[in-house]
């Protein structure tokens, strides 16, 4: 769940705000009014476009009165620190940087031109090298125009507001609402508290965005605050003019957006690769005081880095500032009446595009509290609507960003195809592709690999040169060479299938052309003995292949369950419908009469015709599901029988069906099955019978596909845990302070947890996995070493370093924790433990550690040369007496277990380190 909170006190001064205007502090009363019917709670676009479809449907004399409350100037929330100047007509240039991406894009493109779409007609779309040199963009891979325009939002706003003012609106400006709760009455209104009272309310609307989840709890995780950075680059002198706005999109999820102004001055914005790993930075940050840290330099010399023409142009970052974003957690608008809230109303949402959509929401939003229309009345798409089951739905897709995957030990998950139709199929509905070529194949492997991402998963595509057992083995096996971390394969394809499952022959045990069957267990259904005049089968229980694996079973056990199981069919049907808008596919259901069942002993006339050409005319078996009409795919779970033979007789399916108590007939997953941890997934593309079809089989491959994609939103990876079996050091005395706060802070409740331990070298033994981190330069400077540490979503960061800045820079001054001196028992303790037999008296341990002031690295050093020498701790502390003699036992080298001989070990040393960093600052 997201912390959302509310807005700092003072914001980031963004470049559009260096010239406000006069109803920036406005406060049309000088006290706030105990009542009235409508409240709008933040002043910007929302409320802006609200009001002007009010004030343009009501005469003034029936409008409701209105008041809008924002907790801080107006518009100051994003729309304020986002982008654009005064109104531009001009061209957008869409610029793809990544082949997957642009061929993704292409695809999609080319269905709305063959669908007619108006805007499709001043749309153009360039590809390969007409790309680069028509953009100017280095390394185009593709790119789209259309009419666009830019203006200054900021001024927009303020003129709308100056309006609403001007017919009566009352604008109550750096007025928080703190809380806002129903009345107890029968009044029915809302109490809305703020910093300068209590006011009262027959309708509320929550035009807060980012910061609803603080009003209203059910919206913490739903709406959830987005820190973005924008810039404003300029040039010294004469320059290239950049004519149109311009997108720079690196992948479906990170792009940048370019805007020029009249001044010669570009606007750029985006950044986002440069900290979407520093998950704390920007999800759920509502700080915007100050900008991202990892996205400081990342607008450098960005004019000469991506565009031609620019190199020598002196580019530069002259104004830098943040914004705070709400982002939908299903990434689609929420607008409409709160579900078990009546009277009250959201408007936000908008995950970074509210500029195109606010308007028209804002005229759905007018109807709505003028004529209580209902969602359909207001004419926006449905999939604005706020709903309960939107308010109940788990996933987070703000989260799901993947990072683009280091190596080939980098994919947890495979998919095998036998056939090239079901493959298009699963590769159509990847939401991203990588480069096969980044990541090649180990040496010696045949397997040819498409690489991308479903969803939130890294996924390998493996393809299979022909059907079979052993190619399946083979594929399997060679593609846990190349790619040795995968937890999952799934096999997907098409099948045939016994047309009824255990129990009565009605419509619930019934399966139909394009239903998918899930595997629960796989048996070979080949293997056995042949007798004269008949084949005796293996027991069903030896011939099934192993179980699959716990994470696999539980999960199986999941989507059987009644809730889960309605979610992922209605998915599976949802990537369906999207498969079906590719024609090259051919994935819909075939024509009506193609799902013909004969009765088992009926055989097929002429097997080189298909029935309707060759004339079958047997006895078909009555089905419910297809008098019912339209039909939907279901998805069965069971045993599936795999062989190296097609299945084309009724009878033998039936037979063997019994025996093995299987539901489908395939035949790669055998060979896969005990290669990898294994499900099996396939499309029903005909009845294992001689009266086969390929007519159906596109289909059976989409369904098959759509059911894998929505299976895997409910996998999640299992994480491994590497654990170096290091030897205890049975003299290690625990910091127990220090180390309850490293649990806290390194608690696994925040999805990205750094911490830093700083001090005098010696002061203590800790967890390192970056240690000594001393140099500020070599982390923060030119060589930005930071920029490499993992951030990745639920990591977990231990810096140790002498340099108290490089703790603040690492952890943003939050989550530092100092390594003081030992106490004097802890001090004591540890003498006595490496002093071990000598049994020192302890009057004489407190006196020494005292001397050395409770420092762990002297103290062992000590114990370490009292041993070594064969001296009494009095003689010891007789040695210490002077200066000269102090330093240069601290300067000598010991040896203790568990340490590096070949490390620096004398005291005098260890802090030289801390004194030279401590000079270099200081210089």
């Amino acid at each position: 769940m997201c912390p959302a909170s509310f807005p700092p006190l003072e914001g980031m001064s963004s470049f559009w705000r260096t010239d406000l205007g006069n109803l920036d502090n406005h406060q049309s009363t000088a006290e706030l009014p105990t009542c009235v019917d409508i409240a709008i709670i933040g002043a910007g676009y929302s409320a802006a476009a609200t009001l002007t479809h009010i004030l343009a449907t009501t005469p003034a004399a029936d409008r409701p009165s209105i008041l809008v409350l924002e907790a801080r100037q107006l518009c100051s929330g994003a729309t304020g620190r986002n982008v654009d100047c005064d109104f531009v007509l001009t061209r957008a240039v869409d610029v793809q940087l990544s082949t997957g991406h642009q061929r993704r894009i292409k695809e999609g493109y080319d269905k709305l031109i063959a669908a007619g779409l108006e805007p499709t007609k001043d749309t153009f779309s360039v590809e390969e090298n007409d790309a680069e040199m028509m953009s100017g963009v280095k390394g185009a891979k593709g790119c789209f125009t259309y009419t666009a325009g830019h203006l200054w939002p900021y001024k927009l706003i303020h003129h709308m507001f100056s309006e609403a003012i001007r017919q009566g609106i009352n604008l109550q400006t750096n007025t928080p609402v703190t809380s806002v709760s129903e009345t107890q009455d029968a009044t029915g209104q809302w109490i809305l508290n703020t910093n300068r009272g209590e006011v009262r309310a027959r309708k509320v609307v929550f035009a807060t965005n980012a910061y609803t989840g603080s009003l209203l709890p059910e919206y913490k995780s739903k709406i959830i605050p987005y820190r973005a950075v924008c810039s404003r680059i300029k040039t010294p002198g004469p320059h290239p003019l950049l004519n149109n706005t311009y997108a720079l999109r690196f992948s479906d999820w990170n792009f940048d957006y370019l805007i020029p102004r009249l001044d010669g001055s570009i606007i750029v914005g985006g950044a986002r690769d440069a900290y979407i790993r520093s998950v704390d930075s920007w999800y759920g940050n509502v700080d915007d005081t100050q900008v991202i840290d990892e996205a400081r330099s990342y607008f450098d010399d960005y004019m000469q880095r991506h565009f031609h023409g620019w190199e020598d142009s002196g580019a530069y970052v002259d104004d830098i500032w943040t914004g705070i974003m709400g982002y939908s957690s299903d990434r689609l608008p929420r607008v409409g009446p709160i579900p078990g809230r009546p009277g009250t109303f959201i408007m936000g949402g908008f995950t970074g595009h509210g500029m195109p959509q606010i308007f028209l929401c804002g005229q759905a939003m007018a109807k709505f509290l003028l004529k209580d229309a209902s969602f359909k009345q207001t004419g926006l798409s449905r999939l604005f609507e706020e709903t309960q089951a939107r308010l109940e739905d788990p996933r987070d897709r703000v989260m799901e960003l993947p990072q683009r995957p280091v190596s080939r030990a980098n994919f947890p998950l495979a998919i095998i195809c036998a056939l090239s139709l079901e493959a298009d199929a699963i590769e159509a509905l990847f939401d991203e592709y990588w480069d096969c070529n980044v990541y090649s194949k180990a040496p010696g492997d045949p397997n040819s690999y498409s690489t991308g991402r479903i969803g939130h998963h890294n996924v390998v595509l493996a393809y299979m040169p022909e059907a079979g057992k052993a190619n399946g083995a083979a594929v399997a096996t060679n593609c846990r060479v190349s790619f040795p971390n995968v937890k999952l394969a799934i096999v997907v394809g098409i099948c045939g299938v016994i047309p009824f499952t255990p129990g009565p022959r009605d419509a619930h045990h019934e399966i139909t052309l394009g239903d998918v069957i899930v595997s629960q267990s796989v048996v070979q259904y080949d293997l056995g003995r042949q007798y004269s005049g008949s084949f005796e089968y293996k027991d069903a229980n030896e011939d099934a292949l192993g179980r699959p694996n716990v994470e696999i079973r539980s999960l199986l056990s999941k989507l059987n369950g009644l809730r889960a199981r309605r979610a992922f069919e209605s998915d599976m049907r949802c990537f369906l419908s999207i498969l079906q808008e590719d024609l090259e596919l051919a994935a819909h259901y075939p024509e009506p009469g193609t799902d013909r069942l004969y009765e088992a002993t009926y055989r097929h006339v002429d097997k080189d015709m298909p029935c309707d050409k060759c004339g079958c005319n047997g006895k078909l078996v009555p089905r419910e599901r297809l008098e019912q009409g339209a039909l939907e795919p279901r998805v069965h779970f069971g045993r599936i029988a795999s062989g190296d033979t097609v299945m084309k007789s009724g009878e033998d399916r039936d037979h063997i069906a019994r025996k093995l108590g299987v539901i489908a007939f395939e035949m790669e997953s055998a060979g896969v099955w005990d290669s990898l941890p294994c499900l099996v997934v396939k499309g029903a593309c005909d009845y294992a019978d001689s009266h086969k079809a390929k007519a159906t089989q596109n289909y059976a491959a989409a369904t098959a596909a759509a059911c894998t994609k929505a299976i895997l939103r409910h996998w999640v990876v299992p994480t491994s845990h590497v654990l170096v079996p290091f030897p205890p050091d049975e003299d290690f005395v625990s910091r127990q302070d220090i180390l309850e706060s490293l649990r806290q802070e390194l608690s696994l409740k925040r999805s990205h947890a750094v911490a830093a331990l700083f001090g005098l070298g010696g002061t203590g033994p800790w967890l390192m996995v970056v240690d000594n981190a001393d140099d500020l330069d070599l982390f923060y400077g030119t060589s930005g070493l930071s920029r490499y540490l993992p951030t990745c979503a639920q990591s977990q960061l231990l810096i140790t370093t002498r340099n108290k800045q490089v703790a603040i820079r690492a952890t943003k001054g939050r989550y530092c924790i100092e390594v003081p001196r030992m106490t004097e028992s802890e001090a004591q303790e540890l003498l006595g433990e490496h002093l071990g037999f000598l049994r020192p008296d302890f009057a004489d341990l407190s006196t020494l550690a005292l001397k050395l002031e409770y420092l762990p690295l002297i103290l062992v050093q000590a114990a370490s040369f009292i041993k070594e020498n064969s001296i009494s701790i009095s003689e010891y502390l007789n040695l210490l007496e002077t200066d000269e003699n102090l330093i240069q036992l601290l300067d000598e080298d010991f040896e203790t277990d568990g340490r590096d001989p070949d490390s620096l070990q004398a005291v005098t040393k260890t802090w030289t380190i801390s004194f030279d960093k401590s000079d270099a600052k200081t210089n």
